[in-house]
């Protein structure tokens, strides 16, 4: 079972999920440098990927 503790969150967080007026987020947003350097890696994957095939 669950502890008191871990339920207490639970509920917390699935209240803010329903409640899509609440200034406070479930989870943080990403940061912009997270988003960029994902961002490049797909590119620079893809790219490894596109050359390796058509070499």
């Amino acid at each position: 079972m669950m502890d008191k503790d871990f339920r207490t969150e639970l509920d917390r967080r699935l209240d803010l999920y329903e409640d899509p007026g609440s200034e406070e987020g479930v989870l943080a947003p990403l940061p912009a440098k997270d988003i960029v350097i994902s961002v490049a890696v797909l590119v620079i994957v893809s790219l490894i990927v596109l050359g390796w095939a058509l070499l």
